[in-house]
């Protein structure tokens, strides 16, 4: 079981992601906010970090993803984003995210990352 944490601060996408994403026996999805991200990863074990780049935080989703490292240095990120550009995939890969995912992407299609990216 693949357990993954969706951090994003539009409850409309958190809901949908944690409805849709979960795959029988392969993929489980706990979701929040960003200021609730710390405590939901002291809780839960979490294999998959999924985070939007565009947060309401100071720094953002970069900022997130730097701090998660520092702490949780085993830790598999995914940024992702609904403004898909070279720029923002590089910075998400540079703050220690392995992986940059697009909002446009489907379902299956971010599903297929997730379990890839655990194999």
């Amino acid at each position: 079981m693949i357990n993954v944490l969706l951090i994003d601060d539009s409850e409309i996408i958190r809901l949908s992601i944690k409805k849709y994403l979960p795959k029988k026996n392969q993929i489980t999805v706990v979701s929040c906010s960003s200021e609730y991200a710390a405590t939901v990863l002291k809780t839960n074990k979490i294999d998959v970090v999924l985070i939007e780049y565009f947060l309401k935080i100071e720094g953002g989703g970069l900022r997130l993803i730097k701090e998660l490292k520092q702490e949780y240095p085993t830790l598999k990120i995914l940024g992702y984003s609904d403004i898909a550009t070279e720029n923002n995939e590089e910075l998400i890969l540079k703050a220690g995210a392995i992986g940059y995912l697009d909002k446009s992407l489907s379902i299956k299609e971010i599903r297929d990352a997730i379990i890839t990216l655990m194999i």
